[in-house]
């Protein structure tokens, strides 16, 4: 690691239902941060 790298991690979900989360992977959330640049 190095100075201004971003580290992300994820808990797996409690709930096995896949409507509960907008981005339910952090994948999804970085493609959604990316975009809407």
């Amino acid at each position: 690691l190095e100075d201004g790298d971003i580290v992300c991690y994820q808990k797996a979900p409690q709930v096995t239902n896949e409507n509960c989360c907008r981005y339910p992977d952090v994948p999804s959330f970085l493609e959604y941060v990316h975009n809407r640049q």
